[in-house]
């Protein structure tokens, strides 16, 4: 679909194509990272923090994932993304992307796998997604949740320029309960004042 046609002014090509920065590659996950997607997201660490992870994380549900990613998702726009290094894309360090839903802000949402945690690959991905959703799409804003018990990933919002913006439960197929949660939000206006904070990507 042309970038023109759509509502969110951001063809679902142009949403998932590639990004590096400047030590990670973001990149639509292939059949060939399901092993490694199920050993790494198998983590209750992982799980316990998302909404959508099961646990344990089966190969099925790795599989399940890749081809969910190849889909065509409208008329909502996703773009799931595995970080790799960029000088390894094939070590998978974690997994970020956004979901719009039409009618609603973008959600964003990440995870880091155990080896790779405190070395800032969580925030050098929130801010290039919000480059890309501000810069090439139309959202007016970018939302997120964290967990309350989650301090890091609230962490990693506040200084990507996130503002506490509600309070909710939100379920987690980990826990098998809804969980207390923290909703986030980031408007353009805030962000351009920030200077567009963070590392400069390009699409690859």
């Amino acid at each position: 679909m042309d970038k023109a046609t759509t509502p969110f002014g951001l063809s679902s090509e142009a949403a998932q194509a590639p990004i590096t920065t400047r030590r990670l590659l973001l990149r639509l996950p292939g059949r060939d990272d399901i092993p490694a997607l199920s050993r790494l997201v198998s983590d209750p660490v992982i799980a316990g923090f998302t909404a959508q992870i099961r646990y344990p994380y089966a190969p099925i549900e790795a599989r399940r994932f890749v081809e969910f990613c190849a889909t065509d998702t409208s008329p909502h726009l996703v773009a799931h993304f595995v970080l790799a290094l960029r000088d390894n894309p094939k070590l998978i360090v974690g997994g970020a992307g956004f979901t719009w839903m039409a009618g609603h802000a973008p959600e964003i949402g990440y995870w880091i796998a155990a080896p790779h945690r405190r070395r800032g690959f969580a925030g050098e991905a929130v801010r290039v997604l919000l480059r890309r959703l501000f810069m090439e799409s139309v959202a007016s804003g970018v939302q997120a949740w964290a967990h309350a018990d989650n301090a890091l990933s609230q962490r990693v919002l506040k200084r990507a320029g996130f503002r506490r913006i509600g309070y909710g439960l939100r379920h987690s197929l980990a826990r098998e309960r809804h969980v207390p949660a923290i909703h986030f939000g980031l408007d353009r206006a805030d962000w351009a004042k920030r200077g567009a904070a963070g590392p400069r990507s390009t699409c690859v």
